[in-house]
């Protein structure tokens, strides 16, 4: 009986060392329409703290202070876009292990139009980063397995449009189907042993209500001989200290400083190519700074948009623009951004550098 339990314990300590614990859960809301989570982790409090600052500037617009007072603020403003601000964000755990951490998100924002769209996150538990499906994949086998996901998805999609839209009504949504082709797969959780692929965001507004189920599982028989070693530790089939494992794909977070002397921490991503956007906020003051821009072989060159602090009403309720409010030059390489970071006048210059870790 001893010796059953020191072999439990050594084995329990094994696991540990190599996954870390799973991260406590702690999920802030206001009213019905709002969720969101705080992550805690005793043996990976790093890996917690990026997790929550990566998740905080991309669906928040911000940095939670500790008392977790006005958590939803910034992105309830109605910045005068077409969408405006959030008014509604529920969130789901699909998946909370030593192995992977899978979050998603239902979302509606509204200004002079409301929008609909999910989003998903996946994440290495042990050090914070943000999975992109295609670190889990050797390249051939990625491309084997995208081919599937466009199959399956447009099977499916067509019984779905037979099924639920009027007939004079389906050709037009099974133009769809396209974007199935070309998607690159961010819209992804796992869970135990599947992949589930949502095709949510291919609808367009008028689409989302028909009751279209987007929904795809693939079973880990599906993939598994498709997969990297990063993916077979991650499903199960190897075991292998996963904080060693590291993404390059953005969107990522990383953290740094401006002067040398404040503090920040930013999310970048890119879109349409050349393109940059993200958000960052000093640690000190939590605020997000909204950031736009483009990347050449000359290096980066991106705007900073601030909130205005005046409110200006409107036939569609009050609204705060984002105002240029600086801007930011440098290169990002090898999982740093190095630069300069200089006033809309010019007058104030200072060094800037952020890194992975």
């Amino acid at each position: 009986m001893r010796q059953t339990i020191v072999t439990l314990i050594l084995f329990f300590g094994l696991t540990t060392s190599l996954f870390g614990q799973r991260h406590r859960v702690t999920m802030l809301t206001k009213g019905r329409d709002f969720s969101f989570p705080i992550f805690r982790n005793a043996t990976s409090p790093r890996a917690a703290t990026r997790i929550n600052q990566l998740l905080q500037l991309s669906e928040l617009n911000k940095l939670i202070t500790r008392s977790n007072r006005g958590a939803f603020e910034q992105a309830e403003v109605n910045d005068d876009s077409i969408y405006g601000g959030k008014v509604w964000m529920k969130t789901a755990i699909h998946s909370n292990s030593r192995r992977v951490l899978s979050i998603g998100f239902e979302e509606s924002s509204c200004g002079m139009t409301c929008t609909y769209w999910h989003r998903y996150y996946n994440f290495n538990p042990a050090n914070g980063d943000r999975i992109d499906l295609r670190d889990l994949f050797t390249n051939a086998g990625f491309e084997e397995f995208s081919k599937a996901v466009a199959k399956r998805r447009s099977a499916k999609y067509r019984r779905e449009v037979r099924q639920k839209v009027e007939r004079e009504y389906q050709e037009f949504y099974l133009d769809t189907i396209g974007c199935f082709r070309n998607d690159n797969l961010t819209d992804y959780y796992i869970r135990s042993r599947e992949i589930v692929i949502d095709g949510e965001n291919c609808l367009v507004k008028g689409q989302k209500f028909d009751g279209l189920d987007m929904i795809v599982r693939f079973k880990l028989g599906d993939f598994r001989n498709y997969l990297n070693a990063y993916g077979r530790i991650i499903f199960g089939l190897s075991n292998g200290p996963i904080a060693k494992f590291r993404s390059d794909r953005l969107p990522q977070l990383f953290v740094g400083s401006i002067n040398g002397s404040f503090p920040i921490a930013m999310v970048l991503n890119r879109e349409f190519g050349t393109g940059l956007r993200g958000m960052y906020a000093y640690l000190k003051f939590g605020e997000g700074i909204g950031l736009r821009g483009n990347e050449t072989e000359a290096g980066a060159k991106i705007t900073e948009y601030v909130l205005s602090p005046a409110t200006e009403m409107k036939a569609y309720g009050p609204v705060r623009t984002y105002k240029e409010n600086a801007q930011i030059s440098g290169f990002l390489k090898d999982g740093t951004f190095e630069g300069t970071w200089s006033s809309r006048d010019g007058s104030s210059t200072f060094p800037l550098r952020v890194s992975k870790e």
